[in-house]
């Protein structure tokens, strides 16, 4: 029952880290279509976290979210 308890807050952890990183990903590309083409650096830094996520299984942003008061349920 623990390790069920785990996983799901895992997956809610998950789920901040996606949302986040998305709207940081569309909101480099907007940037850098409409005010200046270094904004791309956000798109790539935000992309390269979510390769990495993908490719060991470990999120650096989900991590940092589990330690944010409001997760301290």
């Amino acid at each position: 029952m623990e390790n069920e308890q785990r996983c799901l807050k895992s997956d809610v952890y998950m789920r901040q880290a996606l949302t986040i990183g998305s709207l940081l990903n569309l909101t480099g590309l907007i940037l850098a279509f409409t005010i200046d083409t270094r904004f791309i650096v956000l798109s790539i830094l935000v992309s390269g976290g979510l390769l990495v996520s993908g490719m060991f299984g470990w999120c650096p942003m989900a991590y940092f979210l589990a330690k944010l008061p409001f997760n301290k349920n």
